[in-house]
């Protein structure tokens, strides 16, 4: 009989065991943690986390439970409120879904989305190539930019030059025939 009981003890904490192991290593989805889609915003993170942290926060709610939900609550938030750690969560969900505890199944409530990167515009969040480009090539820029302002108003000045010369020709060719033309009808007028 003792023997019985202690085979069932050593089953019993086996299997206790086992089950602790099984839940710690797989990694949790943070989303279904917080009750969202991988699809929300970062306000919807915020609002999800302080709403269900008030649910069951360990003053609030003095289940053991809810200690566990608290600190899962919270762990979740940490991951997901930080932009750059929610990149690696993210990214380390999609490399191996089947492993990671998820379902392949058409009927999943959060399906894979393929979502549409955004051309290149020179800034990110993790580098501004814009200001570094500045920073380095700024005077050579200045240059340029300085350098054709300058082409730019000779230019202009040139053309004003010239239409100001086509002007003065134009007035003196006028000028010129009309003072042809009076002494032409003068002198050829009969007396």
């Amino acid at each position: 009989m003792n023997l019985h009981l202690e085979l069932e003890k050593c089953n019993d904490s086996y299997h206790r065991k086992s089950t602790q192991h099984r839940y710690s290593t797989r990694i949790k989805n943070y989303y279904e943690v917080l009750e969202l889609t991988p699809k929300a915003t970062g306000s919807q993170i915020k609002s999800a986390y302080y709403r269900l942290s008030k649910k069951y926060h360990p003053d609030k709610n003095p289940s053991k439970e809810s200690k566990a939900m608290f600190s899962e609550i919270s762990e979740a938030y940490e991951t997901l409120g930080n932009i750059r750690s929610r990149r690696i969560y993210d990214s380390s969900q999609t490399e191996h879904p089947v492993r990671r505890g998820h379902t392949m199944s058409h009927n999943s409530p959060f399906p894979e989305y393929k979502t549409k990167r955004k051309p290149p515009t020179g800034r990110s969040t993790i580098y501004n190539f814009d200001e570094f480009y500045r920073q380095h090539y700024g005077e050579t820029r200045t240059g340029e930019r300085l350098r054709k302002a300058a082409y730019e108003q000779a230019m202009k000045e040139r053309r004003e030059l010239i239409e100001q010369k086509n002007t003065m020709v134009i007035f003196i060719l006028i000028t010129s025939l009309t003072v042809l033309l009076i002494n032409f009808f003068f002198m050829n007028r009969p007396r």
